[in-house]
């Protein structure tokens, strides 16, 4: 049965987390969506935490072939219109999938929609500003590549239409270098020419878990993706022509500059090095364009009226 929404969640382990993270979907006021969560060869009490789930959710195992290949296992069941990945350490809001439906109906259902993201530490509350549901505010771009402010990426905050999904055949590019360490990143600039891409600001759509086993504290991991995604662009295999690949090269340079000033300098001096040898020139563009920015007006938000939706206590 066709539902608006498909939300993928893949699992290795963290059978707690995952499940707050599932309890976060269940809790939508939106009731027009699905669960899909694909447990990825978990070690632990994973197959007893999703079997307690019962219908509530689509579940399934694989041997651990890694995110990218979990995350398609998941998108093949999916009856979504609309493919919403939600990383097994991150959460939902209340108001989530009602945010993103009024974003759809405004825009005449646009490809890509990229949600409004807070962090939180484990272990401790996230701040009551952030789970507040407020009128919707959100800045419309022609594509993804063509936005001006930076933002960080992650899995937990990308809703991509599946038609677009499809035409560019999933997570993973083929041919191209190893990009399981950031397949958000990979997506993103693959379809990166297609739009409207609409970047909502208010309200937060998702919360980002900071903690021990998270992957951004597996530095040596972020730096093969990062190398993976460079190789990739010198593959061509992200978009061309010379005004897009200057848009490309500031993406993946930004974000190697922040991993450099941020993380590696501090923590991995030899990281931070072979960082900056590998993507130099994608470095040189990102500090340019972030050098023009100052010139630029900042894009007009957008205020979406509220309108009726699918809005009933949870599933």
């Amino acid at each position: 049965m066709k539902v608006q929404f498909s939300v993928l969640i893949t699992a290795y382990n963290r059978a707690d987390l995952t499940r707050e993270a599932i309890d976060s979907v269940l809790a939508q006021t939106f009731t027009d969506y699905e669960v899909i969560v694909v447990d990825d060869g978990s070690t632990d009490h994973m197959p007893q935490v999703l079997a307690s789930y019962g219908t509530r959710i689509k579940a399934v195992r694989q041997p651990n072939q890694g995110v990218e290949a979990a995350l398609n296992h998941a998108a093949s069941l999916a009856q979504g219109e609309y493919l919403c990945p939600l990383d097994n350490d991150d959460l939902f809001f209340p108001h989530t999938l009602a945010t993103y439906d009024q974003v759809i109906r405004a825009f005449d259902s646009p490809p890509m929609i990229l949600g409004s993201m807070t962090w939180f530490n484990h272990g401790e509350p996230i701040k009551e500003k952030a789970k507040k549901n407020c009128p919707v505010k959100v800045r419309k771009y022609a594509d993804y590549l063509s936005k001006r402010e930076p933002i960080s990426n992650t899995l937990s905050r990308i809703v991509i239409h599946r038609s677009l999904f499809d035409e560019f055949e999933g997570f993973g590019n083929k041919g191209g270098s190893p990009t399981d360490c950031y397949p958000d990143y990979d997506l993103m600039m693959r379809t990166g020419t297609h739009g409207p891409c609409i970047l909502v600001h208010e309200p937060c759509t998702m919360a980002r878990r900071v903690h021990a086993t998270a992957f951004t504290q597996a530095y040596g991991l972020v730096y093969k993706g990062i190398c993976g995604m460079a190789d990739s662009e010198r593959k061509g295999l992200y978009p061309r022509g010379k005004h897009r690949r200057a848009q490309v090269h500031a993406v993946i340079g930004g974000f190697a500059l922040q991993w450099v000033v941020k993380r590696f300098l501090w923590k991995t001096p030899k990281l931070a090095f072979l960082t900056i040898w590998k993507t130099a020139p994608m470095i040189v563009v990102a500090i340019w364009r972030k050098f023009l920015r100052f010139f630029h007006k900042q894009d007009q938000l957008i205020v979406l009226p509220e309108l009726e939706s699918k809005l009933h206590p949870g599933n």
